[in-house]
């Protein structure tokens, strides 16, 4: 089990509709989440209205409720996507 979120395998960005092939029971986003995280042995962000961090094996799951729908703009996602990686190579030894 992953000590941290950055001690997984790999890290992904996914939007809902993304989340297809993972049951969401009762719109359970951060049931979702964990689940592809877990499945995928992988960080996981889902990107909503509150984005959702979570990692594989149980490890607490992360909420950021400060989005607005300016984070809905064309390359935000490569943006986030560049900080975690930088953070993910900060802790890598």
């Amino acid at each position: 089990m992953p000590s941290s979120p950055a001690d997984a395998s790999s890290s992904g960005q996914r939007f809902p509709g993304e989340l297809c092939n993972v049951p969401v029971v009762d719109g359970d986003r951060v049931a979702a989440a964990r689940g592809l995280a877990d499945r995928a042995n992988a960080v996981v962000l889902l990107k909503g209205p509150t984005t959702i961090v979570a990692a594989p094996g149980g490890d607490p799951v992360f909420l950021n409720p400060t989005g607005t729908p300016l984070l809905a703009t064309a390359g935000t996602g490569d943006v986030l996507t560049g900080i975690v990686a930088a953070f993910v190579a900060r802790t890598a030894g």
